[in-house]
């Protein structure tokens, strides 16, 4: 700074004082040399750098302005995406890194940082959750100087029904149902709902469609089946959340006509029997000299007795409408006597051990595979007892499996009720040299959760024995292998065993 500036700054009002305030010399000049001989009164300076009391000017601090609040659709289906932008302008002078806001009902939903220099400007982005109710939501973006808001509408599509076709369907049935109809959405956003076809209100087919506001669909329901319907049903309709079109529904029943029965009836060494007696559900015919009977019979189901001299069988034969049914019948001699022995031989089995339900005791048991169980014995006076009692070894999770009667099985056998149990002990040995024992009381009639069955008729008949009463104490020496099996089971219910035995009969 030259001198005379500094006494001009420093003093001015001084000196015009002792000039007599006419801020000229005697002589008209000026000290600067300036040509019009004043001074600046003022106290300016040449650089602008400097305020009247000598210290530095500071720029102006930052201002966050927001503007130009928008978003990209100001009506949205619930959950679907939509922009919030936003300028942001820095309106002073100095750098700034300032926190930009996202709020919603007075809660901070989003924010982010910005860095604006003095001056600048930028575009911000957010993308509010839309996962609300339906109605108006204000959003309010807020730096600590600014705010602006915007209004988001979250709206529904209203899936309206149009041009059912038919609006009157008779069907048989059986017959395949196709139905068609138009789907308008008349609300103002896109949306996406389910489409149903329904019988007297019953879902039974359903797709889901997506329609912009505005748009349409023709939808398609085609070869429903009708088998299952009744001829009660009365009406048939395409139904939305929003709207539902109805249109008649007629059901027929179907028309049929007797099916026709064949049965070709022959001894055991494929010799025709004419003459032979068939019997049962209103039956009562002969067969031919040929052996043969036709005869016309309604849909159903129906248990044939057929008989000659001491010659006999039974059969059951189903017959469909408007169809023949043929059927080879082989007479064998009558039953006499009362059974003596039997041959028996398993079609499946399972034991379980520590399970609480039928199902996992099915799924996590020992199978026994058909053909793997055979059981010969003795009967006398209502009393069975084994003469062989046979476990094929089996493979569990890679360990072999050995199951042995240790004593055999006996029992009660009633051929006329039709009951039998089966009473033993059952020896269990895995990999060889881990074995447990357990008794069972096994029975063709109900025990625990298991319940069996029996049918002894003629010179073969088939069982199904089950216990789900038995305990067992016994257990391996293996601690981790009793674990496994559930060793000791000591309350009954826990343990299985379940046995379908066939049978061929001896009689006295």
């Amino acid at each position: 700074m030259r001198r005379r500036d500094y006494l001009v700054l420093a003093g001015g009002s001084m000196t015009a004082a002792i000039a007599g305030c006419s801020g000229n010399d005697d002589d008209g000049g000026s000290d600067d040399g300036s040509t019009d001989g004043t001074e600046d009164d003022t106290g300016g300076s040449d650089d602008g750098g400097e305020t009247d009391d000598g210290e530095e000017e500071q720029p102006a601090p930052a201002v966050f302005e927001v503007s130009n609040v928008s978003l990209g659709q100001a009506t949205v289906a619930a959950g679907a995406s939509v922009e919030l932008t936003a300028t942001i302008t820095n309106t002073g002078e100095q750098s700034a890194t300032k926190t930009v806001e996202l709020r919603q009902a007075g809660n901070v939903v989003a924010s982010q940082d910005l860095q604006l220099d003095g001056g600048g400007e930028q575009t911000v982005t957010f993308e509010p959750d839309t996962n609300l109710d339906l109605g108006e939501y204000e959003f309010s973006l807020l730096t600590e100087d600014s705010e602006g808001t915007a209004t988001l509408t979250v709206a529904e599509g209203n899936f309206v029904v149009e041009n059912l076709s038919p609006a009157t369907a008779e069907l048989t049935i059986g017959d395949p149902l196709t139905v068609t109809a138009t789907v308008v959405n008349d609300g103002p956003v896109e949306d996406t709902k389910p489409v149903e076809l329904r019988v007297d209100g019953a879902t039974v087919l359903e797709q889901e469609i997506t329609l912009g506001a505005g748009a349409s669909q023709s939808v398609e329901f085609s070869g429903v089946d009708t088998s299952g319907l009744s001829t009660d049903v009365e009406q048939h309709s395409i139904w939305t959340p929003d709207d539902e079109a109805t249109g008649v529904l007629s059901l027929l029943p179907v028309e049929t006509g007797p099916g026709t029965l064949e049965l070709n009836v022959v001894d055991a060494d494929g010799v025709a029997i004419g003459g032979a007696n068939v019997t049962g559900d209103g039956i009562d015919e002969t067969t031919n000299d040929d052996g043969i009977l036709t005869i016309e019979l309604d849909p159903g189901e129906y248990e044939l007795t057929i008989v000659s001299g001491e010659l006999e069988a039974t059969q059951t034969v189903t017959i469909e409408a408007d169809e023949t049914t043929s059927a080879t019948i082989e007479l064998v001699a009558s039953a006499t006597g009362a059974i003596s022995s039997f041959d028996g031989i398993n079609s499946s089995g399972f034991t379980a051990f520590a399970e609480d339900t039928e199902s996992d005791a099915r799924e996590n048991g020992i199978s026994f595979p058909p053909g793997d169980v055979i059981v010969n014995g003795d009967v006398s006076d209502g009393e069975w007892t084994s003469t062989n009692v046979e476990f094929k070894e089996l493979t569990v999770s890679g360990f072999s499996v050995q199951v042995e009667a240790v004593n055999g099985f006996s029992g009660t056998f009633d051929e006329e009720a039709g009951l039998m149990t089966v009473e033993g002990e059952l020896m269990v040995t895995v990999g060889g040299d881990q074995s447990f024992s357990y008794t069972i009381a096994a029975t063709t009639g109900e025990s625990g959760a298991l319940t069996g069955s029996a049918d002894f008729s003629g010179d073969s008949g088939t069982a199904t024995i089950v216990d789900n009463e038995y305990t067992v104490n016994d257990t391996t020496d293996d601690a981790v292998l009793n674990s496994v099996l559930g060793l000791p089971v000591e309350e009954p219910g826990r343990a299985w065993i379940e046995l379908a035995i066939d049978f061929d009969f001896q009689r006295a």
